[in-house]
């Protein structure tokens, strides 16, 4: 690379840029190769961990001794009534637990979620570390005589719960600062993690798990560095690339070689998985997208795109040496042709990878649903925008290179001509033909661009902000169309999985359930007399384990043993041998559910069916009984559902299932449905039974997907229509999220030069005013309008639960009321009532004695896993009991789940307070959260919308607002003296049109002041000539006298030499009268300046003729650079342009001394619009006195050759819009240079 053309201190910041940008790169990869994410054992921070432990424990003892004292006086009411609020939000963040005991009673509690026992326990608490269910403790005691407490105080140190989701963590509390694969052990010493209290007590050891280990420092540093040095990098091709477009003739080549250089960096990173900081992040992870091997991920896309975005972007800032107008049409058309080719094969791969993004990944994209985007969403939509950058940059290009070769018409010809023969390359990439859309917006698009380039049109903001709306209306449909198929075939796969459809939450629940019951002493004790208890078998069995979560399934048992033959079993009732029967069964449908003795029966019924093998051993009889418990779910119209916060991570990561209704019949009778829409009893209305799959639309707003697994058996999946509100919320979206982009980078390009060149135009400013203002001001409304109804939602939400309470209280009262207390014997009784309750109300329910103790519950899985303690939470207890309230909503919290919670006392018909009545909803709450979330999102949705009509509607007011200024600007900017203005029209009588009035009034007091200047400029200008002509007629005059008087005295005296000097006189008179004759011809011409006849030339080829008559001029040699071009039209006289550069070499051959060798350089340009030709020679340059009179009408006969032709020259170029100006130095010569505005059609019509 040349730079030697350049200043010393942009040299250097070239310098700097590189070896900063490879320094940066150098400590990145450094780092990088220094990144460690080896499986280790997790390095344990036992200093810290005990310093935090002491500092807990000191801060626990503190706080309990202060409680005793504090309350010696006091009963267990007063300080509930009293101390509790006090404390309560210190104890929480800080993971402490506070529990006193009267008489071995419990009587306070802080904390409803530790599980602690309601008796005092001395073995419980002996140890100063226990673990209660599902959390590590240690233990602090205190003691009061007076009265005879017992004060627990417990220090979370880790929560271990039997699994993980969502909402349930195994974690260090956050004060320790430990990795949650730490764990801890107390039956084993392990020296260097051993943990002792201050006295020195051995409590445990923390024992190093196994895990992924990458040091954060380092991580980020590469990552810092890379990015840092490779954009650098980009920095320092784009000023590269700039210093080469300037030279023009190798930019190209530039261009080729960063080209080529990022494809191999490109090539390394995906084929070695480096740099590992960038693989290493979940942008990376082909499970959110994987297509092939260049593209297998999604970062891998982002990347791909951003390298051709940049390369594009290169080839549109690359000046091409082109020289087409002098090759014939045919080769002109290939090249046309091959180009738009290209440019239409980009298209249709960008658009195929647009494809892929949708239908191969599981990336949200439905913005309409704006709470499901996510991060990878906004890449994917920035992965758009790079390519579809690149493609509007690639058809610009193209455009302008044969702008100047076809017409406008000619180049929309060959395009559509194209798009026609081009039909295989789309057949090539499949269904793309078949979409209109994508072929639609490619016509359109090229349309625009090539009219706003052939039309010489500005890249107004306005123009730009409609190449962003077309864009915006075709990412929406594309994204809508590909996401509808994506949507139709992921439910295809959902509803053949209905048709195999397992219970994950049943079969975890089995796995629990069948040890249980193959222990249980009181089914082994039912099955020495298996006929009689049958019945009682199945209700215990019901009531112990099939319960709650199991409702929605009918239970049956059946008991077989040795000794029976035959068994009868319905519905065939078919004689047959029950082991027989039942082991056919399980071979031709039986799928085993692991660590159990149950089987799914795949047996396509519609319906779910679990059947359990128990085998025992009755040591009484001797004899083998086998135990089968068959479960078939029923029919479902609405279920309470089983809570994410009881499930496994494992299970809780549900397809989008939950999204949709379902339904299923068995010969056309509906068997079961799920979800918000209602299904018709019979499967007729829907299908015929024919076709396996079929999409149906009803007039219930639903699209229905109707499979026909058999002759029998029908499944429909059904989910809303996309609705028309939907596309436009989309719509609206992608214009903002592409508006917010294209100003973010129009305000940064207008920055580039520094803040005192930024700079907005009138109507930029009131653009961007309004559309502030109006954004600014939708966006408060907008918050205002949210937070209000998301309050008035929350209120409506616990209207609902009041109401729901009560119902529950009504109905309870109906069952239990006549009670005159409750007991913990009547749990079983009142487990069952509240199952009953909780189905019918779809709740769970909770009830609590008037001490606070759990005596009922429909959901008793939460607390026999110990999420929840068995008493009532501390704060509702406050409120009903000491305070006396008639109902308590609030929001409680189990792990990371918080879910309002709504309690209300319960009497029984005579008044007396029996219990608690609790609604916990923390099944819901998703649910709930959903709802509000949907409902949030419908009000963005329509600000949204809202927000593009504003901006259409700003742009449009704003354009019509400074239209009448605009051309107020352009009247202003075209008026000039010595010809005609035009007024402005304008009918208003605001303001403006006073401004106009004003105008019109100025042009018209303009016009007869210039014609007064021109009438005065005329008479001063021939006086002048009369008195330069009268001058150079007069010196000639002089000498022609005085030779006539001496020719006159010589023949009168008949000298003898009058016929010399006859000859001489005459000679003289000649020579006169030839100067006589010159300076007439010359003051013609200047006076006479025919109309020019102006047409389409190559300037090019003028100058190069004119030069050709200098060509033989002694002493002279006349140098041509035209820069490479051939060929470049301008629109001017023939004549009048040969007479310009024949005068402006003339001048400068005259200029130049005869003792001097005389070098004239004629040198052509081609900036932008306008053709500059600089005539330089090495004369005798122009004096100072002279320079300011060197335009003007001089009849000198010097023979420096200043007379009128300069005059003449600039007269033409004024006549052509075009300039002439000098630069001269005495003794080194002069340099003239012109400027013709090169030919475009529209000025030619105009002119003609």
């Amino acid at each position: 690379m040349n730079i030697q053309g350049l200043s010393l201190k942009k040299k250097n910041n070239i310098y700097i840029l590189l070896i900063g940008s490879l320094f940066l790169l150098f400590l990145g990869i450094v780092f990088d190769n220094k990144t460690n994410t080896s499986l280790k054992s997790t390095e344990i921070n036992v200093t810290g961990f005990k310093r935090s432990l002491f500092k807990k424990e000191a801060a626990l003892n503190t706080f309990l001794d202060s409680l005793v004292s504090q309350t010696k006086n006091n009963s267990s009411w007063e300080i509930i009534q009293q101390k509790y609020p006090d404390f309560r939000d210190y104890l929480y963040d800080k993971g402490f637990g506070v529990f006193i005991y009267e008489s071995d009673s419990l009587v306070f509690w802080s904390d409803n979620t530790i599980p602690v026992i309601h008796k005092y326990s001395g073995s419980t608490f002996s140890n100063k570390i226990v673990f209660l269910q599902n959390s590590w403790y240690k233990v602090l005691h205190k003691t009061q005589t007076e009265p005879n407490r017992i004060i627990i105080g417990l220090i979370l140190i880790k929560r271990k719960f039997q699994y993980e989701n969502e909402f349930l963590k195994n974690e260090f509390h956050e004060d320790f600062k430990l990795s949650p694969s730490i764990d801890i052990k107390i039956d084993s010493v392990i020296k260097k993690t051993e943990i002792r209290d201050a006295s020195n007590n051995y409590l445990f050891s923390l024992v190093a798990g196994q895990e992924k280990v990458i040091s954060s420092s380092l991580f980020f540093s590469s990552l810092l560095f890379l990015v840092t040095g490779f954009l650098s990098l980009l920095i320092l091709f784009l000023k590269i690339h700039s210093i080469q477009a300037k030279k023009n003739k190798t930019a190209i080549l530039w261009t080729g070689i960063f080209a080529v250089i990022l494809l191999f960096l490109r090539l390394i990173m995906i084929e070695y998985k480096i740099p590992f900081c960038l693989y290493s992040l979940d942008l990376f992870d082909p499970q959110y997208y994987a297509q092939s091997y260049l593209f297998s991920s999604l970062g891998d896309f982002f990347l791909n795109a951003a390298l051709v975005f940049f390369v594009v972007y290169l080839l549109y800032k690359t000046p091409l040496p082109l020289t087409l107008k002098n090759k014939s049409k045919w080769i002109t058309k290939a090249f046309l042709f091959s180009m738009l080719l290209i440019l239409i094969i980009f298209f249709v791969v960008n658009h195929n990878l647009f494809d892929s993004l949708i239908l191969n990944s599981s990336i949200p994209f439905d913005v309409h649903r704006v709470f499901d985007l996510n991060i990878f969403s906004f890449i994917g939509f920035f992965i758009i925008a790079f390519l579809f950058g690149a493609f509007i940059l690639l058809t610009d290009k193209i455009i302008c290179i044969f702008k100047d070769i076809f017409s406008y018409k000619q180049f929309l010809i060959c395009f559509f001509i194209l798009i026609v023969l081009s039909a295989p390359v789309f057949y090539f990439f499949g269904s793309f033909i078949a979409k209109i859309y994508p072929v639609s917006f490619l016509i359109i698009i090229v349309a625009v661009l090539s009219f706003i380039r052939y039309k010489d049109m500005h890249y107004s903001y306005f123009l730009i902000l409609l190449l962003v709306f077309l864009a915006s209306v075709y990412i929406v449909f594309f994204v809508s169309l590909t996401s509808f198929e994506k949507e139709r075939e992921v439910r295809k796969v959902h509803v053949v999985n209905l048709a195999n459809e397992r219970d994950l939450v049943a079969e975890l629940l089995l796995q629990e359930i069948h040890p249980k019951i193959t222990t249980d002493k009181a089914v082994k004790n039912y099955l020495h007399y298996p006929y009689t208890y049958q019945k009682e078998i199945k209700d215990y069995l019901q009531k112990e384990y099939f319960k709650g979560f199991w409702s929605k399934y009918n239970l049956r048992i059946y008991v077989c043993s040795t000794r029976d033959s035959l068994f009868n079993i319905e519905p065939d009732s078919k004689m047959s041998h029950c082991f027989t029967f039942f082991g056919d069964v399980i071979e031709k449908y039986g799928v085993p559910v692991p660590k159990t003795n149950f089987y799914f029966l795949d047996n396509i019924n519609g319906r779910i069916n679990y059947l359990g093998v128990i085998k025992f051993k009755i040591y009484a009889t001797s004899q083998r009984v086998t135990l089968y418990v068959e479960l078939a779910s029923k029919l479902i119209t609405e279920e309470l559902g089983y809570p994410e916060l009881l499930l496994d991570k494992k299970l809780s990561k549900k397809s989008n299932i939950q999204e949709y209704s379902y339904a299923k019949y068995r010969n056309a009778q509906l068997l079961s449905q799920t979800g918000n829409y209602r299904y018709n009893l019979t499967s007729n209305i829907y299908t015929n039974g024919k076709e396996e799959f079929k999409f149906i639309n009803l007039d219930d707003e639903y699209n229905h997907l109707v499979y026909n697994a058999d002759k029998n058996n029908t499944i429909i999946l059904s989910r809303p229509q996309y609705k028309i509100v939907d596309v436009f919320t989309s719509l609206s979206y992608i214009f903002v999220f592409f508006f917010i982009i294209t100003s973010l980078i129009l305000l940064i390009t207008n920055f580039k030069n520094g803040i005192r060149t930024f700079n907005f135009s009138l109507q930029n400013k009131v653009q961007l005013s309004m559309i502030m203002l109006l954004l600014l001001s939708m966006f408060l409304i907008g918050s205002v309008i949210v937070l209000y109804n998301i309050r008035q939602y929350n209120e409506k939400n616990q209207e609902n639960i009041r109401e729901k309470i009560q119902s529950v209280v009504k109905e309870l009262e109906t069952n239990i009321g006549s009670e005159f207390e409750l007991s913990p014997k009547q749990r079983n009784y009142i487990n069952s009532v509240l199952l009953k309750l909780s189905d019918i109300f779809n709740a769970d329910i909770n009830l609590f004695d008037t001490k606070g103790n759990l005596i009922g519950t429909s959901r008793t899985e939460i607390f026999e896993k110990g999420l929840v303690g068995t008493r009532m939470n501390m704060d509702a207890f406050r409120q009903l009991m000491i305070f006396r309230n008639a109902e308590y909503i609030h929001t409680e919290s189990i792990g990371n789940l918080h879910f309002q919670s709504a309690y209300v006392p319960f009497h029984n018909n005579n008044g007396k307070l029996l219990a608690y009545l609790n609604l916990p909803y923390f099944t819901k709450q998703t649910t709930l959260k959903k709802e509000l979330l949907s409902f949030v999102a419908t009000i963005i949705n329509i600000y949204v919308i809202l927000m593009l009509l504003s901006i259409i509607i700003t742009v449009f007011i704003s354009n019509k607002l400074t239209q009448p200024l605009s051309l107020i600007q352009r009247k202003l900017r075209e008026t000039t003296l010595g010809r005609k203005n035009e007024q402005i029209e304008y009918k208003g009588k605001d303001e403006i049109g006073n401004l106009v009035k004003e105008y019109n009034r100025m042009v018209e007091e303009l016009a007869q002041s210039a014609s007064l200047l021109a009438k005065s400029e005329r008479e001063s200008a021939w006086r002048e000539m009369a008195k330069q002509i009268a001058h150079e007629i007069k010196n000639p005059l002089t000498p022609m006298k005085l030779s006539i008087q001496y020719l006159q005295r010589v023949w009168k005296d008949n000298k003898p030499e009058k016929e010399a000097v006859m000859e001489k006189v005459t000679r003289t008179l000649i020579e006169q009268i030839d100067t006589l004759s010159a300076i007439a011809t010359e003051f013609s011409n200047f006076a006479k300046m025919p109309k020019a006849v102006n047409e389409k030339l190559n300037i090019v080829q003028i100058i190069k003729t004119s030069v050709q008559l200098f060509q033989g001029t002694e002493n002279i040699s006349i140098a041509l650079n035209l820069n490479m071009y051939e060929e470049i039209f301008v629109y001017a006289d023939k004549e009048q342009m040969l007479r310009i550069f024949t005068n402006l070499i003339k001048n400068a051959i005259q200029a130049i001394p005869d003792n001097k060798k005389g070098e004239i350089i004629i040198e052509l340009e081609l900036s932008e619009k306008t053709v500059i030709i600089k005539v330089k020679d090495n004369g005798s340059g122009i004096p100072e006195e002279m320079k300011n009179k060197i335009f003007e009408p001089n009849f000198t006969t010097k023979t420096s050759g200043m007379g009128l032709g300069l005059s003449i020259v600039k007269s033409i170029l004024e006549n052509m819009k075009g300039t002439i100006f000098f630069t001269t130095e005495l003794t080194k010569g002069t340099c003239f240079i012109i400027s013709i505005p090169v030919y475009s059609e529209d000025e030619a019509e105009g002119n003609e």
